[in-house]
């Protein structure tokens, strides 16, 4: 249904849409500021001979993704009773391989972690017409630790394909390869006996993760040098068991196992001192504090690296990136991996999961988790994300002047959907729009009008036709455009139109034109554009400005447009004083003028003049607004007039 400046229908949204309106006539020209919606990338559009705004030339969704992902050796197995994290932990892996360990069961042996990211990269291309274009890139990085450390050699070697902004043909093979290092490694384990990981390593993301924000910092910088980086906004994944490994006791383990002294007393008759000379008269210092520490990294990876509070700070510093660019949006997801397969025992402390910790001190972060194949939300419709708005139609109506089927300039001063001319034929009040029935007077010529077991002073969705009028002819009483052409209910029926067709595809007047132009150059439906009576149909021309960046209703990022608008030939007639007639109720029960779409009673000359604006979003045609603005003014000496608006979507 979309939403508009109708209470139930906007949730809320009024108060975001409050209209800045100065009005002044000089001859021709009425000026008219209008505070509306969004769009993203609309370039100067000039409509013609026809009022309609195309489909405006926006861009596909943009968007910048780094899907940070654990590689680690925990993802196929948990830990053997001798590992340094066991119960009798012995440090053999240092010098030798571990027999009969042969663990079941890891944090994500099915590789789900590498399902969901191809559920999202398929949803990624789904939103794309070109998956090898520059509008959607994103940075698959792998993190471990110790001898497999990433980006590793093999990376560095080729950093235009890994550890990079990808576009999404790039990514697909680049993620093909990490599964296939998972998979190579799990049938490691599966030999029965223990051998050390082709390709995973330990859980320590810190040293990758700084260089995950430096790629996100120089890519910020580009986006920044290309005008860009306000309409991309970045998303951060984090996926993990958000268990680190290891940590400082575990350096102790191994010392203690290789027979380092606990204490820095000398020990010249220590065995470790036999074959280090320089540790004599004194503790073998250089070989337990030195080379064993600098073995222990490279086996296992630094565990001065792995403290909380340094991992917590590096990601503050990625989320809080964005303050440093003006218009720049990112928001961090900390997706934990089947948080039921690891257990309590597997943490470096029982209390201990970074996740946990880190969404405790900063409810910027979006906590989620892997449970299956599946992916636990859309990567497109990310919760506090980035959305995209565009114009997607104008039209402007004259509720008191419209060209006929004959191509002339006809006064309806009573906003019916007759001239005032037909209606003094017919017998009809041209000073009444429902001067015969419950429905508008043109609307009962054309249709009739059910007045049994409907209320005509109600309105029930909103869309100033009440309820007999839209019983009559059956239309959508929750939709104010019940057939999704982008033309309100009431206008198509003063018009010549089917509220119930879709008519953008159909020509009855057969001259090139759709209904739907017809109607967006102020002509009747039947009345052929080249056979006009010197009356020009209405022109629209469209300039798009520059792009805002505010945030909705519910707090979430979003970027809007702002537009120049010029509209030429506005149809103005001679009119005459109306009645004083009602309104019909709204389902809140009020008669709100400043909501009503259809013709309101006015002096003599006044034109009212609708602009109606239909604003969606990119990322989810079904999240829509309209904007309804009307303006009234005084007939003028010549049939044409211009008016200037500025369309502000913030």
């Amino acid at each position: 249904m979309g939403k508009t400046l109708y209470p139930r229908w906007i949730q809320g949204i009024v108060s975001l849409l409050i209209f800045a309106i100065s009005v002044s006539v000089f001859m021709n020209c009425s000026d008219v500021r209008l505070e509306a919606f969004p769009s993203t990338d609309v370039t100067s559009v000039s409509t013609a001979l026809t009022s309609q705004l195309p489909p405006p030339k926006t861009k596909a969704p943009q968007m910048r993704l780094i899907i940070f992902v654990d590689q680690s050796f925990s993802m196929l197995w948990q830990r053997c009773d001798v590992d340094l994290d066991g119960p009798t932990p012995k440090p053999q892996p240092l010098t030798a391989g571990i027999q009969n360990c042969n663990p079941k069961v890891g944090a994500d042996q099915e590789a789900d972690r590498y399902q969901v990211i191809q559920a999202w990269l398929d949803e990624l291309k789904g939103a794309l017409a070109d998956p090898s274009g520059d509008d959607i890139k994103v940075a698959l990085i792998p993190f471990s630790g110790g001898m497999h450390e990433r980006p590793n050699s093999e990376d560095k070697a080729d950093l235009a394909n890994r550890f990079a902004f990808l576009n999404l043909n790039q990514v697909q093979g680049w993620k093909d390869i990490l599964l296939n290092e998972h998979k190579r490694d799990l049938a490691i384990t599966q030999t029965g006996v223990y051998k050390s990981p082709e390709k995973m390593g330990t859980t320590v993301p810190l040293p990758t993760l700084t260089k995950a924000a430096d790629l996100i910092r120089e890519e910020m910088d580009l986006l920044k040098s290309q005008e860009k980086l306000e309409t991309t906004p970045f998303r951060f994944i984090y996926l993990s068991d958000g268990v680190f490994k290891p940590i400082e006791p575990y350096l102790e383990i191994v010392k203690r196992e290789v027979g380092c002294p606990m204490s820095c007393e000398a020990e010249p008759a220590h065995p470790a001192c036999q074959n280090y000379n320089y540790c004599y008269p004194v503790c073998p210092k250089t070989f337990c504090e030195s080379e064993i520490y600098n073995n222990f990294k490279k086996t296992f990876g630094d565990p001065a690296n792995n403290k909380y509070n340094l991992i917590a700070q590096q990601l503050d510093t990625i989320i809080k990136m964005p303050k440093g660019y003006q218009g720049a949006t990112l928001t961090m997801h900390l997706v934990k991996i089947h948080p039921d397969l690891v257990p309590v025992w597997d943490r470096p402390t029982p209390e201990l999961n970074i996740f946990d910790e880190i969404y405790k001190e900063n409810k910027e972060y979006f906590q989620a988790a892997i449970l299956g194949p599946e992916p636990p939300f859309s990567v497109l419709a990310l919760g506090g994300t980035h959305l995209t708005y565009r114009l997607d139609d104008l039209y402007v109506l004259n509720l008191n002047a419209y060209i006929d089927a004959y191509g002339n300039l006809v006064s309806d001063s009573d906003g019916d959907g007759l001239s005032d001319e037909q209606e003094a034929s017919l017998g009809f009040d041209p000073l009444d729009p429902r001067s015969q029935s419950p429905c508008l007077d043109g609307f009962f010529h054309l249709h009739g009008c059910r007045s049994v077991s409907c209320d005509a002073d109600y309105d029930r969705d909103g869309d100033s036709l009440n309820d007999c009028e839209e019983k009559t002819i059956q239309t959508n009483t929750k939709k104010i455009d019940s057939d999704s052409d982008n033309i309100l209910d009431l206008h198509e029926l003063l018009r010549g139109l089917n509220p119930n067709t879709d008519q953008r595809l159909t020509s009855s007047a057969n001259d090139g034109y759709t209904d739907n132009q017809h109607f967006y150059m102020g002509l009747h439906p039947r009345t052929r554009v080249y056979q006009l009576n010197g009356v020009p149909p209405i022109e629209i021309e469209m300039t798009f400005v520059k792009y805002n960046s505010v945030r909705d209703e519910s707090g979430n990022p979003a970027v809007t447009g702002v537009y120049r608008a010029v509209v030429n030939h506005i149809p103005i007639a001679t009119t005459q004083k109306t009645k004083d007639f009602a309104i019909p109720r709204r389902y809140d029960d009020t008669r709100d003028k400043d909501r009503y779409v259809g013709p309101l009673p006015h002096d003599k000359n006044i034109n009212q003049l609708l602009f109606v604006a239909k604003v969606a979003a990119n990322e989810d045609p079904n999240d829509f607004y309209w904007l309804i603005h009307r303006q009234s003014i005084q007939k003028i000496d010549f049939p044409g007039s211009v008016i200037h608006m500025e369309i502000d979507f913030s």
